[in-house]
Parts: structure tokens; sequence; C-alpha cells
């Protein structure tokens, strides 16, 4: 929906200079594992299709959740942890990152983005199935923790849950959803899509006409505001066109953000989601804040969540 105030011309204008050493903007990753099965292998695969974007360095951190239990148990589970780290380790050594490991318990998201600052991390990434009792207990609790951050970008990696079992056979980048709300923090996002976009296969550019902020009055306007936003859309393109890259959509839609982004990335195999972690207004957990924590939880894709720019 076109916003009356005038928009800032420079608002997508972001120099690739704020990001991380251009192509090394994930130079260093924290990857946080906690799970014990085989699909604590699943997220190498994704993590790998960054060392396209320049990353080298992992750090991997085991997250071993707190539990009241007997002596023996813990024993026992201890000993799966160290099993599915070392073969952890061993799968991205084989893929060429430098990797240090490190045990936590109990990791927390303020733990989390703790370590990551302190170790020069440009990347938080977590493995995390859509929404299951098993994924909550081991996995998703610590992904849909760190979703929150404020402070560095998050990589969600999707993982099948025990009725999918296998997710599509896409690789990360083979087509990547930009949903945009056209506010600041959208901004900030689309200048991590640029850096990215020479390596990825397909980029679609979204935006949703929120239905539900549509007085009556002003659904009688509503192809005025269609133009408007395809027009902002049609410039996102060419700025992307002038990067090199060629494979690229605009679908502009009405109806419910979620819904929509949700509904998209299943129909047309979208692979990786990248949007802000914030809308725009007074309201922004509540705006695009509150959808992008939508899609991270409930998206067959993967999720990358872009914080705000520093100010």
């Amino acid at each position: 929906m076109w916003d009356h105030k005038d928009v800032r011309k420079s608002m997508y204008e972001i120099s690739s200079r704020s990001l991380r050493g251009g192509l090394a903007m994930f130079e260093k990753i924290l990857l946080i594992s906690s799970d014990l099965s085989a699909n604590a292998v699943l997220p190498m695969q994704s993590i790998k299709a960054l060392r396209k974007l320049g990353a080298g360095e992992v750090l991997l951190l085991q997250c071993q959740p707190v539990f009241d239990i007997d002596e023996t148990t813990i024993a026992y589970l201890g000993n799966q942890f160290e099993k599915a780290l070392y073969n952890q380790k061993n799968a991205l050594q084989e893929a060429g990152f430098a990797v240090e490991a490190k045990v936590v318990f109990g990791l927390t998201r303020a733990e989390a983005t703790r370590i990551a600052c302190e170790e020069n991390c440009s990347l938080i990434a977590a493995g995390a199935v859509r929404q299951s009792w098993l994924g909550g207990l081991l996995y998703g609790n610590v992904a849909y923790e760190i979703i929150f951050s404020k402070s560095l970008p998050v990589l969600v990696i999707r993982l099948p849950d025990e009725e999918e079992k296998t997710l599509p056979g896409h690789q990360l980048l083979d087509h990547v959803l930009f949903p945009t709300d056209f506010s600041e923090n959208a901004a900030a996002a689309f200048a991590y899509l640029k850096e990215m976009a020479g390596w990825c296969g397909k980029i679609t550019l979204f935006h949703t006409q929120d239905k539900a902020r549509f007085s009556p009055d002003k659904l009688s306007n509503l192809d005025e505001f269609n133009e408007k936003d395809h027009a902002r859309l049609t410039a996102l393109r060419t700025e992307l066109i002038a990067a090199d890259t060629h494979n690229i959509d605009i679908t502009l839609t009405i109806g419910s953000p979620i819904e929509e982004i949700l509904h998209f990335v299943k129909d047309q195999s979208v692979s990786l989601v990248i949007m802000g972690c914030q809308g725009r207004g007074l309201l922004k957990d509540v705006l695009l804040g509150s959808v992008s924590q939508n899609i991270a939880r409930n998206s067959l894709a993967s999720v990358m969540l872009i914080p705000p720019a520093e100010q």
C-alpha cells in the first residue's frame, strides 16, 4: 500500500560499503546446533551455499538443553551431543570451512548475540522445523528465540518435520523471495539482497496490499496504489539488473501479507526468503515484525531476517 508520506529517494540506495566486506559479508558464521538426529546434517547443506558469499569461518555452537533428569540420562545425552558435534564439525571442514566448536547449556537469545558479537560473526544461523513438538523441544526453540535479534542477520534454515521427512531438493539460493513493505528496514534487507543477487538463480520482488488496512474509501483507489507500488518494485528490479542480475520477477498481491507470502513460497518453490525484521511506523513489531516472525516459523523455505541498519 502506498504511503502518502514522502519516501526518501535514497531509501534503497544503501552503499554496499555498509555491509561487512562486500561479498564477504558473511565471512564468519555462528551456527547453532541442538539436534541429535539425522536432520543435523541438513543445515550443513544450506550453510555450504554461503561459501559463495565469502563465508570461510564457522563458530559451531552446540546447544545442550537443561533438563531436570537423572545422571544416567544426562550422560547418555552428553554422548549423543558429542557425536553430533563431531559429525557436524567434520562436515563443515570437508566443505572448506575453518571451524571452531563450543558447547553451551541453555542458550538464550542474549547469550547467542553476545557470543556472536564477541567473536566478530556477521550472521547467526540455526535449523528449525516449521512447528512440531520434537522441534520445539530440541531444535525449534533455539532458532525461534534468536529471530528476535536486532543486532545481526539471522538465518533460520528450514528442516523437514516428522510428516515432511524431506524438503524440496533445491539449493539455498535457487529462488530467493524478497517481500517488502518499503520501510527503512526493508531497504536494509534489500542492500543484502543486492550483494547476494549475482549468486541467486531467481529473485522475486514481492509486495502485498494488506487488505486489513484498507477502508472502504481506500479500496476504490486500489488501482492507484497498485500502480505506485509496482513502480517502486520496478525501481528495485532496475537496481538488481544494474548489478548484473536478470532473472527477476515482480509480484503484487492483495490480502493478508503472512498468508500471501506463505502461499507463494509453497506454490513457487521458494528456497530462501530475505526480509527485514521490523516494519514501518510506530507499530513496527506489529506490522512487518509480526509478519517476519510468522514467516520464519511457518515458511517451507529458509528465512533470512535482516535487522535495521545502524543509525
